[in-house]
């Protein structure tokens, strides 16, 4: 049968760009498991910093956690105050 190979039916894939792959969707998921950061909060940060798995590395310290808070504006502030 074609494209039935030891693997299975395609094989797994052992390319370099799937583990990458596979890294930046375990990212996501984390991302996406954060609390405060809903749809637009996550496609922010995603469009300012190309990836989920960049996201989270900013977030490992207090300069990158100032960063990202900077990058998503006022969405990052829950509570504001009248002018």
């Amino acid at each position: 049968m074609l494209g039935v190979g030891r693997g299975g039916p395609l094989g797994p894939d052992r390319s370099a760009g799937a583990t990458a792959n596979h890294h930046e969707r375990d990212a996501v998921m984390l991302l996406m498991t954060v609390g405060g950061v809903g749809p637009a909060t996550f496609y922010r940060l995603l469009a300012t910093h190309r990836s989920a798995e960049a996201v989270l590395e900013l977030a490992r310290d207090d300069a990158g956690r100032q960063l990202l808070l900077r990058s998503v504006g006022a969405a990052a502030d829950p509570v504001r105050t009248p002018a």
